[in-house]
């Protein structure tokens, strides 16, 4: 497989070969493990057994490392989407001889959730903000932090505890509406993440 980079005035550099296996098919581009680069998941057919090739991407236009995923026989095709909503982009093969599909689900998928102790809460009383953090497929407890923010307004970085929780008390915040927000940092397993906004009003 050869990578072109384009130049914006529509030439492109010296082809770069990449090593990803035999009888080559079609690729597909996505961020697989949420390091905000461009990877690349090419359709394998002539391994042994079949693969589908992830060459993950550095950001800077080149890919040195490559992991092989099973799929079924003669995979000619592959395509990425988020098919279980966990913001961990999956994959699945077009298998020619099977005549069949595989789905291939990205294991750094997480559920973000957040609660709120009391909403409606007086003004100046405590308020805790909980935020869990759940994996979607393998059973390790994700670890990291959460980052807890009123609109664009940073309120605290939390770390998970052994349950994969964070949590932030405040009775600092103003009479009115809030949007808080929790983002997830990720860890060598999952990819980052972030919850659904909670709009919180103080009273």
């Amino acid at each position: 497989m050869y990578v072109l980079l384009g130049d914006g005035h529509g030439a492109f550099s010296q082809a770069t070969r990449y090593n990803a296996g035999l009888g080559l098919g079609c690729v597909s581009t996505a961020d697989f493990n949420g390091d905000g680069n461009l990877d690349l998941a090419v359709a394998s057919a002539g391994r042994t057994g079949s693969r589908v090739a992830v060459l993950l991407g550095k950001g800077d236009g080149t890919f040195p490392v490559e992991h092989e995923y099973p799929a079924d026989t003669a995979p000619v095709c592959v395509a990425a989407t988020d098919f279980n909503r966990d913001r961990a982009t999956d994959i699945v093969s077009v298998n020619i001889t099977a005549n069949d599909v595989s789905v291939l689900m990205n294991s750094g998928g997480t559920f973000v959730t957040a609660t709120s102790s009391e909403n409606p809460a007086p003004f100046g009383q405590p308020v805790t903000f909980t935020s869990t953090v759940t994996p979607s497929l393998i059973s390790t407890i994700p670890t990291g932090t959460v980052q807890f923010a009123d609109g664009t307004t940073i309120l605290a970085t939390v770390p998970l505890d052994q349950n994969g929780v964070a949590s932030y008390t405040t009775s600092g915040l103003t009479t009115g509406t809030h949007t808080i927000r929790t983002k997830y940092s990720g860890d060598p397993n999952f990819n980052p993440n972030t919850g659904k906004p909670i709009i919180q009003i103080i009273e």
